[in-house]
């Protein structure tokens, strides 16, 4: 496939907007964590920022676990800023090349996806 410059700069720039969204989303929930306790509220940090809470292990309520937990990974915030790396080399080496960083790439990008997905539908399967 022939580099296009006008499709790969237009994508870059999709891909950078949407890590300064999400590191946006990351801010207003450190600065105001304290009033979203409810468990839907926990889901939608979980898509901006970690991959799904196992509950297996605790004892305690869900919205208990995900309002209360440190922040960790950063899965929608990795997605992103994985998106804007590949796409900051292909603008300018004008190519993609195989190897372990392209699959470490496609590998992190799965995961993001998977993490996002799965949230997505606990936020629809939750009852309000």
């Amino acid at each position: 496939m022939a580099y296009d410059e006008a499709i790969a700069i237009v994508t870059l720039v999709g891909s950078i907007l949407s890590f300064i969204a999400t590191a946006y989303v990351l801010g207003c929930f450190a600065v105001f964590h304290k009033n979203k306790r409810s468990f839907r509220h926990g889901l939608i940090f979980n898509l901006a920022l970690s991959g799904k809470p196992s509950l297996s292990n605790t004892s305690i309520a869900p919205a208990d676990f995900i309002a209360n937990r440190p922040l960790c990974k950063s899965i929608d915030f990795v997605n992103s800023a994985n998106n804007t790396i590949s796409g900051a080399i292909y603008v300018l080496d004008r190519a993609l090349y195989s190897g372990s960083a392209c699959m470490f790439n496609g590998w992190i990008g799965q995961v993001s996806v998977q993490a996002t997905d799965f949230s997505t539908l606990l936020v629809v399967a939750q009852k309000t």
